[in-house]
C-alpha cells in the first residue's frame, strides 16, 4: 500500500450494484429480468408456486426499485454502477480502491473485469480496483468486517502515520441491519461502533470512518417481512461525495510532538548561540579570560522558541 494514500474505499457488489434479496439459507435472489419475470409468471398462474415467500419478496421489490432490475445477463444494475462511479469521480488521486465483494473471489474474475469495463466507461478513463481483502470464508456481516478491518490492521497498524485516513465503506453486510450482532466484542448499532472496531484494528491511526449501509427492510402486501441490499440511492452518493471531499484538521501524534521538539532545541540553540557576545572579563589575578554575555535571559530564550515556532 502506498504511504501517500489518505482514503480508502471498501465496496461490495452484490447489494450495493445490484438488489439482492434475503432468501433464508439460500444465495440471495438478485433482482433481475429472470428472476422477476419467474415472480411474475407464478402470480399470473403461468408457473406453479414452489416458494410463495420468494415470489412475493421479488415481487415486491420489483414494484419499489424498478429502475434498478439488472438486464439480460448482467449481474449489476447500470444505474447503480453509474452511481458508484459518481462515487469514484470525487475520490482524490491518492485513494485506494478496495475490492471486499465476495466478487474478489477467482471465481468472478470475468465478472470483475467486466465490471471494471462499466466503472471506466462512466467515468471517462481507465478504472481497475486497487487491492482486495484476503480472499475468506464469508457468511455473517461480522466475517466482512472483520476482513476490512484485517485490511486496515495489515497497512496502517505501524506508528508513525499522523494524517488522518478517510475509510469510506459501501457496503449492505450481507442484507443486515445494524443492530443485534458484534465483531470480536464490539457490538453494532451504528456508524461509530464501525469507526471503534477499526480504530482498534489501527490504533496508531487517525481513522475516520464512513458507512454507506445499503440495507432496508419491509414488509410485502402479503405480509412477508423482506431484507435486502438495496443498492445505492442518490442519497447515499451525495453523503459518500461530501465525505471524500472534506477537509479534516491534522491531528499531532506524540511522534510527530517529539520531532518538533527535537527541531526546536536544535534551531533554537544555533539561534541562540549565534546571537551569544563572546566579552573580556579581567580575573582576579589580572588575566584575561573570554565568557559569554549574561544579557540574553530565558525570557529572551523563550522568545526566540516562539520565533522558531511561528517560522516552522
Amino acid at each position: 500500500m502506498p504511504e501517500n494514500v489518505d482514503t480508502l474505499i471498501f465496496v461490495d457488489v452484490d447489494g450495493v450494484l445490484n438488489v439482492g434479496i434475503r432468501d433464508g439459507a439460500r444465495a440471495p435472489l438478485v433482482l433481475n429480468d429472470a428472476n422477476v419475470a419467474v415472480a411474475q409468471g407464478c402470480k399470473d398462474g403461468a408457473f406453479s408456486i414452489v416458494r410463495y415467500d420468494s415470489v412475493s419478496k421479488v415481487s415486491s421489490a420489483a414494484h419499489m426499485f424498478s429502475d434498478l432490475v439488472c438486464e439480460g445477463a448482467s449481474q449489476c444494475s447500470e444505474v447503480l454502477v453509474k452511481r458508484l462511479a459518481d462515487i469514484l469521480a470525487s475520490a482524490s488521486g491518492r485513494s485506494s480502491v478496495v475490492l471486499s465483494s465476495n466478487w474478489r473471489k477467482a471465481k468472478f474474475n470475468s465478472a470483475v473485469e467486466e465490471l471494471q469495463e462499466d466503472i471506466s466507461r462512466h467515468l471517462g478513463e481507465a478504472f481497475i480496483f486497487d487491492d482486495r481483502t484476503e480472499v475468506v470464508s464469508e457468511i455473517r456481516a461480522r466475517d466482512r468486517l472483520r476482513s476490512i478491518g484485517a485490511f486496515v490492521k495489515r497497512h496502517y497498524s505501524q506508528p508513525g502515520r499522523s494524517a488522518p485516513l478517510r475509510v469510506l465503506i459501501i457496503d449492505d453486510f450481507f442484507a443486515t441491519g445494524l443492530s443485534g450482532w458484534a465483531c470480536d466484542g464490539v457490538c453494532m448499532h451504528g456508524e461509530e461502533d464501525f469507526q471503534t472496531y477499526l480504530q482498534q484494528c489501527a490504533p496508531f491511526a487517525d481513522l475516520r470512518v464512513k458507512l454507506v449501509h445499503c440495507y432496508q427492510e419491509w414488509r410485502t402486501a402479503e405480509g412477508v417481512p423482506v431484507q435486502a441490499g438495496v443498492g445505492l440511492s442518490d442519497d447515499d452518493v451525495q453523503v459518500a461525495r461530501a465525505f471524500l471531499q472534506m477537509e479534516f484538521p491534522r491531528v499531532w501524534s506524540w511522534s510527530d510532538l517529539s520531532t518538533i521538539k527535537s527541531d526546536m532545541v536544535r534551531r533554537s540553540s544555533k539561534f541562540v548561540a549565534d546571537r551569544l557576545v563572546m566579552v573580556d572579563v579581567s580575573s582576579p589575578m589580572g588575566e584575561k579570560q573570554t565568557a559569554t554575555s549574561p544579557a540574553l535571559c530565558w525570557t529572551g530564550v523563550l522568545s526566540l522558541l516562539r520565533v522558531v515556532c511561528l517560522q516552522m
